[in-house]
């Protein structure tokens, strides 16, 4: 159809002084200062690669909590934002930070026995499968 309208490739797209960039350059800074250990909490958790004693300072709470069922959610959002950030402005800071924690994924993975990535319990998943309710994972409305 044409004039209709097509999304640019990130690298073709750059902002001009403004309130988009300030706020940008806001959500960059944002992404850049979470600290990676934290962002992978979860998975080396269920990686046994750490065990926190007590209530651990310094480490994500809320939805992050090594508690929450939806734990590790955070994570697959960071990565997004990291790729996108990278393709506008080839930050390598983030791009590095980005590979290191997709090659640590990949180490979880591996202390899982090769298969597991998962910052949730895999069990989560022989729960629904017996019908329990598990917050982490969709499932199926029956009506309304």
């Amino acid at each position: 159809m044409s004039g209709s309208f097509h999304p640019l490739p990130d690298h073709r797209v750059r902002l001009l002084p403004s309130l988009f960039k300030k706020r940008f350059e806001v959500n960059q800074h944002y992404v850049l200062s979470l600290k990676t250990h934290n962002l992978l909490q979860n998975h080396y958790l269920e990686a046994g690669l750490w065990a926190p004693m007590g209530k651990p300072e310094d480490i994500h709470w809320g939805w992050e909590s090594p508690t929450c069922q939806i734990r590790g959610e955070i994570l697959g959002h960071w990565l997004s934002a990291a790729s996108h950030i990278y393709a506008i402005t080839g930050n390598q800071e983030i791009k590095g930070k980005a590979d290191f924690i997709v090659s640590e994924v990949g180490r979880c993975q591996e202390e899982n026995g090769g298969e597991w990535a998962g910052p949730i319990p895999e069990k989560y998943l022989e729960w629904l499968a017996r019908g329990k309710a598990v917050h982490a994972l969709i499932v199926p409305c029956t009506g309304i």
